[in-house]
C-alpha cells in the first residue's frame, strides 16, 4: 500500500510533467468548421441559444449535489466528501465553460468591453 507521501508525491510528479508538456508542445489548430453549430438560432437575444441553454441542465445537477451534502449524507470515508465536492465543482464548471463557449464559439475569444 501506498503511503500518503507516496501518493501525494506521485501526484504532483504528474502534474509538474503535464504542465511541462503544455508549455512545451504549441497549441493545435482547429478546423474552422467545428465552430459551425447545426442549430445556430438566435432567440431572445442570444446566439446559439439551444447549445448555451442546453447547460443548465448541468448546473441544476451540481446544485442538487449540494443541497443533497448539506442532508449530511453518509460517506463512510471522509474523503469520499471531497472527491464528492470535487466532482460536483467539476460539473459546474463544465456548465460554466461550455455555454461561455457557446455564446460565441471560436478558438481564441478577445476580451469583451
Amino acid at each position: 500500500m501506498a503511503t500518503p507521501y507516496r501518493r501525494g508525491g506521485s501526484i504532483a510528479g504528474v502534474v509538474l510533467l503535464l504542465t511541462i508538456y503544455f508549455i512545451v508542445v504549441p497549441p493545435m489548430a482547429q478546423d474552422p468548421g467545428y465552430h459551425a453549430f447545426a442549430d445556430a438560432r438566435t432567440l431572445h437575444g442570444l446566439r446559439n441559444f439551444w447549445n448555451v441553454i442546453s447547460n443548465i441542465p448541468f448546473f441544476l445537477v451540481a446544485l442538487y449535489g449540494v443541497k443533497a451534502l448539506r442532508r449530511r449524507i453518509a460517506f463512510v470515508d471522509p474523503w469520499e466528501r471531497v472527491a464528492y465536492c470535487i466532482l460536483l465543482g467539476g460539473i459546474a464548471a463544465v456548465s460554466a465553460g461550455s455555454a461561455y463557449y457557446h455564446l460565441r464559439p471560436n478558438e481564441c475569444r478577445p476580451p469583451t468591453r
